[in-house]
């Protein structure tokens, strides 16, 4: 299954991946622990990238000190 964030704790559950998602390709869905993540339904992906660039949690930030 492909994934949004390498990471999966540092995704919030924000749905700004699912809202982006022209295909409608990506459903958020509950974990074990009542955590909402996204799901990507490959039939309907179509590898556009949108998700990830949009994704808060792949933004590296650098605090400049």
């Amino acid at each position: 299954m492909k994934t949004i964030t390498e990471d999966t704790i540092r995704c919030t559950g924000c749905r700004a991946c699912e809202k982006a998602c022209t295909r409608g390709a990506i459903s958020m869905t509950k974990n074990a622990e009542g955590f909402l993540y996204p799901q990507i339904d490959e039939t309907n992906c179509i590898d556009c990238g949108i998700c990830k660039r949009i994704c808060p949690a792949e933004k590296i930030v650098e605090l400049k000190t």
